[in-house]
């Protein structure tokens, strides 16, 4: 089977069914680490519809507008230097 690389970077993630339990991981890793990044956010996957958390700044919700609106999903984004 080959997976996208959309696919690839989500099954690499801890899934968490909720939001509010990817926030209560946040609270964890910050109280256990006091060298964890303090910018850590959870944010709604688009390939598997769970929870992930990353470090990573949100990307520009005018960015994403522009993209539907041209007409592009996500798959599309991620399968451009994929081998399918």
């Amino acid at each position: 089977m080959n997976f996208t690389k959309a696919d690839r970077m989500c099954f690499a993630k801890r899934r968490y069914p909720s939001q509010i339990k990817a926030g209560c991981a946040i609270g964890t890793i910050l109280g256990r680490d006091p060298n964890a990044p303090r910018n850590l956010r959870a944010y709604e996957c688009p390939v598997c519809r769970g929870w992930h958390i990353t470090k990573e700044q949100q990307d520009n919700p005018e960015y994403q507008k522009r993209r539907w609106m041209a007409g592009l999903g996500v798959r599309d984004l991620t399968m451009a230097g994929s081998v399918v």
